[in-house]
């Protein structure tokens, strides 16, 4: 699709940017095309506990590198999605309006660069995290790219001398092959700054997409770097897309063993697939149990979604839950991934659980028929019809008027005769 210029909403998922010194706990970023707009998401994590409904505004920004050139957006604002008051981090979001020219080949690089990691076991103090959008229309599906969809919590609490495989949940609506490969900082582009390879000796599974590490390292804070990749085939070796992934690893000493942490209890298995409707509330209870106590059950989540409080579950010392809603908007439609940990009152954490919320439009299937318009409604939706045409789907109307016109037709030339 040619057009002069090309209009980009970007969801602005960032942390709140509220002192000076280390504060960066990671990020993602990535993007979605939608009705002649390109949907770009930011997510990123900072130091910080509290989270509040107001509109709140840093002096980061966010630049163009391949495509279109300077500042798309300057200063940021976002609202605040998730915290953690133990671990001390805070998400948040908001979409804006960015425009870019068009472009010789389709493709734009974007990305979100600083200076103020949390203080880093291995590597440096900035950062940078970068995304490839190409917009051309593919030759297999004829239509363009929609990249992987994908989902962490900004910390990881590992055990020190433990072994551990850190499963990253990702999605591709258009069925594409997905990899995962560590990200790189070169002359051409940098996706890292300082934080490339910041937890040594781990291994990548890029196919599946599973960080495998043996937690022998110095007590303290790590990063883990990769690029998300989606491709038409295993054969092919040029992605559609590059979307990169960081988040926190936090090695800390115990004297427990390995295997004793928190599990989550819920009515969905980890992993699961669940539709909902734009307009209608998504319900979840999450019970975190323990051989201590819970003190936390995090979410990586949506925007919109609210949480309860962390409430005892009945007499039971140990186990403790939260409810959370989310009626999800027009904007949303399509798959998210919703991630879930517990930790007790020793900082041990459960695993991460995800499941992929699809949020789906009655109209998206295009029901209503001979031009009529298709309004989603609570559990259904509703055709307007254009003049001479009726029925759930408009599909009652000028072909029968047509076929008696016909024969009122044949009728009166032979009553003339």
């Amino acid at each position: 699709m040619n057009f002069k210029n090309r209009i980009l909403t970007a969801v602005i998922l960032i942390g709140i940017n509220i002192i000076e010194g280390s504060h960066f706990r990671g990020g993602i970023i990535s993007w979605k095309y939608r009705d002649n707009k390109v949907d770009v998401t930011y997510k990123l994590s900072y130091t910080g506990s509290s989270c509040g409904d107001s509109l709140v505004s840093n002096g980061d920004s966010i630049n163009c590198h391949y495509g279109c050139v300077g500042t798309l957006i300057n200063p940021l604002s976002y609202y605040c999605t998730d915290r953690s008051a133990d671990e001390n981090w805070i998400r948040g979001q908001r979409t804006m309006p960015v425009t870019l020219n068009s472009s010789t080949d389709n493709i734009y690089r974007f990305g979100y660069e600083g200076s103020n990691w949390v203080s880093l076991i291995q590597g440096g103090n900035s950062w940078s995290l970068m995304a490839t959008a190409n917009l051309t229309v593919r030759s297999d599906t004829g239509l363009i790219n929609s990249p992987p969809t994908f989902s962490m919590q900004p910390v990881v609490r590992l055990k020190q001398s433990c072994s551990y495989s850190i499963k990253i949940p990702v999605t591709d609506e258009d069925g594409d092959f997905v990899k995962c490969r560590w990200a790189t900082n070169s002359s051409e582009v940098n996706e890292c700054g300082q934080a490339c390879q910041g937890l040594s000796s781990s291994i990548l599974d890029e196919e599946n997409c599973t960080v495998s590490y043996n937690a022998m390292g110095a007590t303290g804070w790590y990063v883990v770097a990769v690029q998300i990749e989606d491709f038409a085939t295993r054969q092919y070796t040029n992605p559609f897309s590059s979307l990169p992934l960081q988040f926190m690893v936090y090695i800390y000493a115990f004297n427990t063993s390995c295997d004793s942490k928190p599990v989550i209890e819920t009515d969905v298995a980890d992993g699961s697939v669940i539709q909902t409707y734009m307009n209608i509330t998504y319900q979840q209870t999450f019970i975190g149990i323990s051989l201590s106590s819970i003190a936390e059950i995090n979410t990586v989540s949506p925007l919109g979604m609210t949480k309860s409080n962390l409430l005892q579950y009945g007499a039971f010392n140990n186990k403790s839950y939260i409810n959370v809603t989310w009626t999800p908007t027009e904007s949303q439609i399509g798959s998210h991934i919703f991630c879930y940990t517990a930790f007790d009152n020793n900082r041990e954490a459960s695993d991460q659980e995800c499941v992929k919320l699809v949020v789906l439009n009655d109209c998206s299937s295009n029901p209503c028929v001979n031009g009529g318009s298709c309004n989603d409604k609570i559990n259904g939706y509703k055709c307007t019809c254009v003049a001479g045409f009726s029925g759930m789907r408009c599909e009652i109307g000028k072909q029968i008027d047509l076929a008696f016109g016909i024969r009122y037709g044949i009728l009166s030339i032979f009553e003339s005769y």
